[in-house]
């Protein structure tokens, strides 16, 4: 009874969210908001098939690829935003990278995909290996992005509003990373289908991050 009530708690966010991001891409003309549209569409898209089946068949999918399809597409549409919005501030890693030299905060970011990479091993325990395999490389990339971000992007530049959107938004992805890691990890060791289940804290979690990708993102393009 919990898992559906959750389901349809994000689904009806997701909703939501994907029509004012909709709206928003329609009136400002903006590609960012059109990269939104696509991460919360595809969610939700994943989000429909996994609970149409445990509505109608009362379990999980047996045959989960159109969910799996449908949110790794979200996840890359995430990683072409935040991707994007570093560009859009004058940063490409690369280039600061050769420029300015390695260093610490050059190598911190690859904690990222290390995470991701020993998760996966974790959770190929459970089966789904070419899925978790797909899922740690996009996951990886996404939180070297958002890691480098927070540990490299400057903060006292002449484009500081701008600085500072990028730095909520890889704040934001990160909490929703956060989100995703502890739902599926507490999947692992929580079965119960009540309130106090830590799965169901997690993806709450992850649906709070939704509503905010609205919140931190300006509506209109920069000038």
């Amino acid at each position: 009874m919990v898992e559906n009530i959750e389901g349809l708690i994000q689904i009806a966010v997701l909703i939501c969210c994907v029509t004012v991001s909709l709206y928003r891409m329609f009136v400002y003309k903006s590609r960012r908001w059109a990269l939104v549209s696509f991460f919360l569409g595809s969610y939700l898209t994943g989000d429909l098939y996994w609970q149409s089946c445990i509505f109608y068949f009362g379990q999980t999918p047996q045959i989960s690829v159109v969910s799996d399809l449908s949110w790794y597409a979200a996840l890359m549409f995430l990683f072409i935003l935040i991707r994007e919005e570093l560009e859009s501030v004058g940063y490409k890693i690369v280039e600061v990278k050769f420029r300015s030299g390695v260093g610490i905060k050059w190598f911190l970011p690859l904690l990222g995909p290390l995470f991701s990479a020993v998760m996966a091993l974790y959770y190929m325990r459970f089966g789904a290996i070419l899925s978790n395999i797909i899922y740690a490389a996009i996951m990886g990339v996404i939180l070297y992005n958002v890691i480098w971000v927070l540990l490299n992007i400057k903060r006292d530049t002449d484009n500081k509003g701008s600085e500072r959107r990028v730095i909520y938004l890889s704040i934001l992805i990160l909490i929703s990373c956060i989100g995703e890691y502890g739902a599926w990890t507490a999947s692992c060791f929580f079965t119960g289908n009540t309130i106090t289940n830590p799965y169901f804290w997690f993806n709450f979690l992850a649906t709070l991050s939704f509503t905010a990708y609205l919140i931190v993102l300006p509506k209109e393009v920069d000038s």
